[in-house]
């Protein structure tokens, strides 16, 4: 198929996101001609679909609908990505697969990219005036290019990405298994996106998320955490991918909270990741106060951010506390082996749970249950405090505890 695509602005349209512009440029594949039918492109506003008499729209199908398993990311398996890119002669063009050749014509520059291996239907094309830093990365058995390409004046956050996809790279490799590719690329994309993005490969980093953000929140590395999470895409999303069904989240979002949690702990301790665990249950609670439809439990969830970045990173992070890190990572192992995404296997949030019960004891079944299929809230306070001196020198202190665990239905009534 060949096909012509122009993409002209004749004022400041603020109304949408300007992907090409005089100092860069950043689309993806969904820019691009398809096939089929795009439900995504379907009226999503309840009331607006009942004004117009059409039915409600089911934000996800249901994890029994087994037809729609039959397909990858963007209705297609794994796909054989080869790549000519062409810019102005001043900047610099990437995508994802290995940089092959590169040349100069006629005052253009070209670019040939090209996958050694078959890769999810995802894939960015970036294009900007960049700095470069390049090391050859060998993390026991990887050996990987690592580049970063950056504005050549923002470069204060630079060691900070830096620590970040290497410490990934060291974290995700023990506790859940080998990188697979023999390049790994971040690039910054201009403040009109304000989102980060993972594919095969290759991050994109909006300017204002991570490289031009404030360091330090309350004790979280902002640049630190937001490429670890990306970077955790590399496994959750990419060497598995989810069914496109409801729960579809909690596999690629959740478990990439959970591994940048984990390095997180491991290169800034437990009050960074305290931080982190407060922030995510203050978005958790209010969006469920602004849920216009359903609150699903987490395995279930329906694109629903405040369910699968919020209440999953608390999730995983009470699994771990209650039946250890390497449980989990076990569990998570063993996922990575069953269901790899490169022969076209996709698991839904039942597989995940199950594996997890593997990894739990019988006495903790329900917690498991509590946590990730079902919508349990704890309300926990000391009623009355009473202290005396012991013989030792020290206080004697007594306490009335009073705790109590309420279970809330999808339009949040609660029930003891």
């Amino acid at each position: 198929m060949e096909f012509e695509l122009r993409y002209s602005l004749q004022d400041f349209d603020q109304r949408q996101r300007q992907y090409l512009t005089q100092t860069a440029s950043f689309f993806t594949q969904s820019h691009l001609p398809g096939f089929g039918y795009k439900p995504n492109y379907e009226l999503n506003a309840a009331p607006l679909r009942k004004i117009l008499g059409l039915p409600v729209k089911e934000r996800l199908p249901e994890i029994h609908k087994t037809d729609v398993y039959q397909m990858g990311l963007n209705n297609a398996n794994n796909i054989n990505f080869d790549a000519i890119l062409s810019t102005d002669s001043a900047y610099h063009a990437t995508t994802s697969g290995r940089l092959l050749n590169q040349w100069t014509e006629s005052d253009r520059s070209y670019f040939h990219y090209k996958s050694a291996e078959p890769i999810e239907n995802q894939f960015m094309i970036v294009t900007g005036k960049f700095a470069e830093y390049t090391e050859h990365f060998i993390n026991g058995i990887d050996s990987v290019e690592l580049s970063v390409f950056y504005h050549p004046t923002h470069k204060q956050n630079l060691g900070h990405i830096k620590h970040a996809i290497k410490a990934s790279m060291r974290t995700y490799q023990q506790s859940f298994s080998p990188y697979q590719y023999e390049r790994m690329t971040v690039m910054e994309v201009p403040r009109v996106h304000d989102f980060a993005m993972s594919v095969p490969n290759t991050i994109a980093i909006s300017e204002v998320m991570g490289f031009m953000t404030t360091v330090n929140h309350d004790g979280l590395n902002v640049p630190f955490y937001i490429t670890a999470h990306e970077m955790a895409h590399q496994w959750w999303g990419d060497q598995v991918r989810g069914a496109v069904v409801k729960g579809e989240n909690m596999i690629t979002e959740t478990l990439a909270q959970y591994a940048a949690g984990l390095v997180t702990l491991q290169e800034f301790g437990e009050k960074s990741m305290q931080h982190m665990l407060r922030y995510e249950r203050g978005r958790y609670l209010r969006g469920r106060k602004r849920e216009v439809q359903q609150e699903q439990p987490l395995y279930k969830a329906e694109n629903q951010s405040y369910i699968h970045y919020g209440k999953g990173l608390i999730s995983m992070m009470a699994l771990r506390h209650y039946i250890s890190e390497d449980s989990v990572n076990s569990a998570l192992r063993r996922v990575i082996r069953t269901y790899p995404a490169n022969r076209g296997i996709y698991p839904n949030t039942l597989d995940i749970i199950r594996e997890f019960r593997r990894s739990t004891p019988d006495t903790l079944q329900y917690l498991v249950t509590d946590l990730f299929e079902r919508i349990v809230f704890h309300e926990n306070r000391i009623s009355n405090a009473i202290t005396s001196t012991a013989a030792s020198g020290k206080y004697d202190l007594t306490l009335d505890f009073q705790t109590e665990k309420f279970e809330a239905d999808s339009i949040g009534s609660l029930q003891h």
